[in-house]
């Protein structure tokens, strides 16, 4: 799992740093653990919302996302977190479009392979075919905007990846988002 990994995790918190340094105040900055559909084993959330006042500024924000991010393969590795056998992007995703104000811009991003293994989809035995598809959820992400950090890590050719770059960009373009990107390195 990438997110095991240093150098991603790293990367991955420098990434997310970046965009908070570019929030405006008032915005809400919120962190999710997610795998399986089990909402018991999905603990983490953490929610902060950008002000002037001591620990909620932008620098104070940016630094405890990172510090968890940065963090998350000594997590891993000392036990306080565990790597989930299945991934319920779809479900993770149907869930908190409950929550969102969908009248307001709001940026998603998801750190993972986007290799959905779940009830819901195995991309792993879709991306082995030619026209594999995702199922459907219509307009729930309306005026989102998605990336998808570390998107294909675990794919075994191009091939592979292009299809499952081309699923989530068909699926997100259903859900209503207004951007989706995906993003293998960056």
């Amino acid at each position: 799992m990438h997110v095991s990994n240093e150098l991603f995790a790293r990367k991955a918190a420098q990434y997310i740093g970046n965009i908070i340094d570019e929030l405006p105040l008032g915005s809400i900055v919120e962190l999710r653990t997610f795998g399986e559909y089990d909402r018991s084993k999905n603990v983490v959330s953490f929610s902060f919302m950008i002000t002037r006042k001591m620990g909620q500024r932008p620098a104070d924000v940016k630094e405890k996302v990172s510090l968890f991010i940065g963090n998350l393969p000594k997590l891993i590795k000392d036990g306080k977190l565990n790597l989930q056998e299945h991934t319920s992007i779809i479900g993770e995703l149907k869930i908190l479009s409950e929550r969102l104000d969908k009248t307001r811009k709001t940026r998603i991003i998801i750190l993972s392979d986007m290799l959905e293994y779940s009830a819901e989809a195995n991309c792993y035995k879709l991306i082995s075919t030619k026209n594999g598809k995702l199922p459907e959820a219509l307009g729930i992400l309306k005026n989102t905007n998605i990336i998808a950090l570390g998107a294909g890590y675990g794919c075994k050719s191009s091939t592979e990846n292009d299809r499952l770059k081309a699923m989530w960009s068909e699926w997100f373009k259903k859900t209503g988002a207004a951007e989706f990107r995906y993003l293998s390195d960056f």
